[in-house]
């Protein structure tokens, strides 16, 4: 068949007619061959394809190649053998040197028609071998191509020994592959630049130490000052296959190396900003912002001022092309937005707005439309900021009519994100560390990324003067848990000379487990697990005090550490989640009504529910066989939940424990049964159960008080306020603000279950209508207050934010009911209240839980509160506030401030709101406050004090050392200014550039100016 095959070829038949005879040929590939015939074909075959001299032979020995190779793969095995391999690729088996284009794509077909067999796995190692030598000899488009269609379809073959070689050569090659100036060949080279690129992305996956080698290569030549020609535009293929989550390291990386000068950063940078017009450079506008915001955070304002003023127009310009808009508009933001000493760059571009704008209408577009409105965005930023040109802007603001403007507030946001100073943050820029204390003498904490939420709760948690005394009086046994690592946190408040604390350790202990590090978090939701690890963590410890002996108790502390470390290492996992206690009926059967609209339930630390209140899990619920902890003492309450069941009468009410109230928002159509308007007023939360029920007939036995009426059709009474009862207007309530006391009062309202809403009445054995209330029986030292400001919205599958403004007031006052059980099974409702002063407001500041930002204002109560906070209450209407000094207390920053500024934040600022509210029980332990005008701290221990002391002394060794530093950068530049060759306007700029090895600086030795 072989000679026949080859006598056709050979012929003097036209290349139409030896084509249809090969087709004849091919259709008795199937048929038998010995083995030596079959090898004579692939033979000839291997020759036609390899040196071919036509296209046509070459096509027609592939088919003859593939059409027997799959019918025959035993004989096939047989030929493609090492020796063939070997063969070919270094060109033996063949008279001339092979195409290696060519080669690797015979290969490729080759290992196809044999794909699996164990022959293959030597020939595997060959071609490892041979890769890096491919790449290195030719390094061409169409073979690096070839290549890496053979290595993609079998990994086998990527080299493994010279991998990181292999990437850094191949890398080498792309920057040499010249994109083609016609469009007809443009399609073909995006295609096989990304199919190398890819390739990459494939090995570094593989073997991620190729990886930094191989960008370092990138960076390498894409930074050099002075080259023979510009680097392709292949590598900016490369940049959609490094990880997205390695682009902070390695920006970070490059812009802290003292090795890359200023003049390679420049260029660099200069020549990614020229990626932006090529399609495959996916991510590149990331990288490009995170290059950016580093140099910032390092201070390198001339570099940054340079690249925009030099770059600007030309990022202007991408938005024309609808494939890179998106990625030009974000670049061109960033820059212009944290321009913000100078109009100059947006100068350069505000002329060319009105065309860009016509430009965008006439493609109407979805790419072109939602560009239009994100470029009037910001040039409505940008003219608020660059005020004072209207010459300029009023031709732009014409042609921006009917398009998006933001608020002021938004505008304001978004220059203060984005300015240079709002940076150093990232890297930590050594000036915070040395700024002065703050003159309110108040420490603050240092947001150690999105964790403003707990820095809030801390310092509203460090003014609550007992509970930080408590805290710091505590004394750890062994290893330290949460409680010990808060003391930490608020001796260093109090004791500290920096402006500023870490929290970092504390974070690492607290957070709960189901908190994403670095994301925003519920400061509410942090509250309730803090108060409640702690609260484990001490009970667990006092627990296993109880099992020593008296002898063991002597020597506590040794005997206590290791059973400390133990309960400190059950904490470290994520607590039993709150739940109702199995014993008790009124929480499971409250759990059994869905639908309860007036509170939440801190159950699932992770979801809002909807049940009584923030109740405490099972070890809060059980008797206390020992002393009340410093939760239970200080934020500890009692609530009785009662049922009246409306068909029988009977009333079960069961006391339980809580930390904190969840006050809702009252519904525009808060109605009763009958259609009658509830009155939200304190008359609804007093504490008869109903407004014509005899208390005395309830009956108490155990935690459940049962009622069994005598005619149990006269207890079916309305539950609500009869329509007589002036009542207040929802539409109004939604036109003014609400009071601190409309929400208490809608919370402790009856309300009736109905519907879907029923009771499960355990007397009748089914659901009935009910009658449901909570009354406090216990009112806590401190009182949270957590506004229920996130509903989760159906529509948008997202939890939205209620900025409705609510009116704090200074004082509170709290109803208190108990049941006071005589002689007889008779039992009757005692009514009291409590007072409560404020002293700290957590406050929201945004539109979503998942964003936005938290900060607080605290006070500490003076030791004359009581009578102080009843007179101020009375005069608050005069404006007039309370003695007590308040601060606001925003991450590192703390300053003076008033009550006033508390009432009115978010009439002022709409999206700023108050979230947690803590307020002190007036005359509550007063014998702790000292004499005078403030509290008496406790002694710290001496370990905890020596800790601070040495952190005080390093704080000032470390700020004469900056000292020095800074005047030694002082007299290095007041001796370079004076050179005769520099350039006296080089400085001009402030903050100047990098004064570091970066190109941008003079650095001199020290020693030459010591005469």
């Amino acid at each position: 068949m072989d000679k026949i095959l080859e006598g056709v070829i050979s012929s003097d038949h036209p290349d139409k007619v030896k084509k249809a005879l090969i087709g004849k040929l091919l259709l008795t590939a199937s048929k038998p061959i010995s083995p030596e015939d079959g090898k004579a074909i692939f033979s000839l075959a291997t020759h036609w394809y390899l040196q071919g001299e036509t296209p046509f032979i070459r096509s027609v020995g592939m088919q003859v190649f593939l059409a027997w190779g799959h019918h025959h793969k035993d004989i096939l095995e047989e030929f493609f053998d090492i020796k063939l391999v070997l063969g070919v690729l270094r060109g033996s088996f063949t008279a001339n040197f092979p195409n290696e284009k060519l080669v690797l794509l015979y290969l490729l077909e080759g290992l196809k028609m044999l794909r699996g067999s164990p022959c293959l796995l030597q020939i595997y190692k060959i071609v490892q071998s041979d890769a890096l030598r491919l790449v290195q000899d030719s390094g061409s488009l169409e073979v690096c191509v070839a290549l890496s269609s053979l290595l993609l379809e079998f990994n086998q073959c990527i080299p493994r020994d010279t991998v990181v070689k292999f990437c850094e050569e191949l890398v080498k090659r792309m920057a040499l592959w010249k994109s083609p100036e016609n469009e007809a060949s443009l399609k073909d080279y995006i295609q096989n630049v990304t199919q190398v690129s890819t390739l990459l992305g494939v090995v570094w996956k593989k073997d991620q130490s190729a990886l930094l080698p191989s960008l370092r290569t990138v960076f390498g030549m894409i930074s050099a000052v002075e080259v023979s020609s510009e680097p392709s535009v292949a590598l900016a293929s490369i940049v959609p296959q490094v990880p997205i989550d390695m682009l902070a390291v390695i920006t970070r990386s490059v812009v802290t190396d003292p090795k890359v000068r200023d003049a390679n950063v420049e260029v660099s940078l200069m020549r990614m900003i020229g990626w932006l017009s090529w399609p495959v450079a996916k991510n590149i506008d990331q990288w490009l912002v995170a290059f950016l915001k580093n140099l910032a955070a390092v201070q390198k304002y001339t570099l940054l001022i340079n690249i925009t003023k030099e770059n600007v127009k030309k990022v202007f310009s991408r938005l024309c092309y609808p494939v890179v808009r998106n990625s030009a508009l974000t670049v061109l933001s960033h820059m212009l937005l944290s321009f913000q000493h100078s109009p100059e760059a947006f100068h350069q571009i505000i002329g060319l707005v009105p065309e860009m704008i016509i430009f965008l209408k006439k493609e109407d577009t979805t790419s072109s439309l939602e560009c239009m409105g994100r470029l009037a965005e910001l040039v409505h930023c940008l003219i608020y900021h660059h005020s004072g040109f209207p010459d300029l802007y009023e031709p732009v603001l014409d042609a921006l009519k009917g398009l998006n403007k933001p608020t002021e507030a938004m505008v304001k946001l978004r220059l203060s994100q984005s300015a240079w100073t709002s940076q150093s943050n990232g890297l930590l820029s050594y000036h915070s560390k040395f700024m002065p204390r703050s003159e309110t003498g108040k420490t603050g904490l240092m947001n150690l990324g999105n964790t403003c939420y707990m820095n809030s709760i801390l310092q509203a948690l460090y003014m609550a003067d007992e509970f930080r005394m408590k805290v710091l009086s505590y004394v750890p046994n062994g290893a330290k848990g949460v409680l010990a690592q808060l003391q930490d946190v608020f001796a260093f408040l109090s004791h500290t000379q920096r402006t500023a604390y870490s929290p970092s350790t504390f974070l690492h202990t607290a957070r709960p487990p189901w908190f994403t590090p670095g994301s925003q978090q519920d400061c509410s939701e942090f509250l309730k697990y803090l108060l409640d690890r702690i609260d484990e963590e001490e009970k667990a410890r006092k627990k296993a005090q109880a099992l020593l002996s008296p002898q063991d108790q002597a020597h506590l502390p040794s005997k206590m550490a290791k059973t400390e470390e133990n309960c400190c290492d059950d904490l470290g996992t994520p607590p039993r989640k709150m739940k109702s206690v199995p014993g008790a009926s009124s929480l499971s059967k409250c759990q059994e009504v869905p639908n309860c609209n007036r509170v939440a339930v801190s159950g699932n630390p992770t979801v809002e529910t909807t049940s009584l209140t923030a109740v405490k899990p099972k070890h809060l619920l059980s008797p206390r066989p020992h002393a009340p902890t410093i939760i239970e003492e200080c934020f500890g309450g009692k609530m009785m939940s009662s049922f009246r069941c409306l068909n029988c009468g009977i009333v079960s009410i069961k006391e339980e424990l809580f930390t904190d109230l969840s006050l809702a928002f009252p519904d525009k159509d808060f109605h009763s049964q009958d259609g009658t308007p509830v009155e939200v007023t304190n008359e609804n939360s007093s504490c008869e159960l109903t407004p014509n029920q005899d208390s005395s007939v309830v009956g108490v036995a155990s935690n459940q008080v049962q009622n069994t009426a005598q005619n149990s059709t006269n207890d079916k009474l309305p539950v609500m306020r009869s329509a007589g009862t002036q009542t207040e207007d929802c539409a109004e309530i939604e036109d003014s603000p609400l009071t601190l006391e409309n929400l208490l009062s809608y919370f402790l309202a009856p309300e009736t279950l109905h519907g879907d809403n029923k009771y499960q009445c355990d007397r009748c054995d089914s659901l009935q209508d009910a009658e449901r209330q909570i009354r406090i029986s216990h009112a806590p030292s401190y009182l949270i207050l957590t506004l229920m400001r996130f509903s989760f919205d159906i529509k948008t599958m997202r939890r939205k934010k209620i900025v409705r403004n609510v009116q704090v007031p200074s004082t509170v006052t709290l109803p208190v009911c108990s049941i006071d059980s005589g002689d007889s099974a008779q039992s009757a409702i005692q009514e009291t209240s409590a007072n409560y002063s404020l002293c700290a407001v957590v406050v929201h500041s945004g539109t979503s839980s998942e964003s936005g930002h938290y900060y607080c204002y605290a006070s500490h109560l003076p030791s004359n509160h009581h009578q102080v906070a009843m007179e101020t209450d009375a005069q608050e209407d005069d404006g007039k506030v309370l003695p007590g000094q308040w601060f606001l207390f925003n991450d590192s920053r703390v300053s003076y401030t008033s009550l006033d500024s508390v009432r009115n934040i978010t009439e002022k600022f709409p999206k700023d709101t108050a979230y947690v509210l803590l307020y002190k029980r007036l005359g509550d332990m007063e014998g702790n406050l000292a004499e005078g005008n403030g509290v008496a701290e406790p002694i710290l221990r001496k370990d905890l004090l020596d800790t601070i002391t040495k952190d005080n002394a390093l704080y000032l060794q470390e700020q004469e050392l900056e000292a020095r530093s800074l005047a030694l950068r002082q007299s290095q530049k007041a001796c370079t200014s004076s050179l005769p060759f520099r350039n006296q306007d080089d400085d001009k700029n402030n903050p100047p550039g990098s004064c570091g090895g970066g190109g941008g600086g003079f650095n001199m030795p020290s020693n030459r100016f010591v005469f």
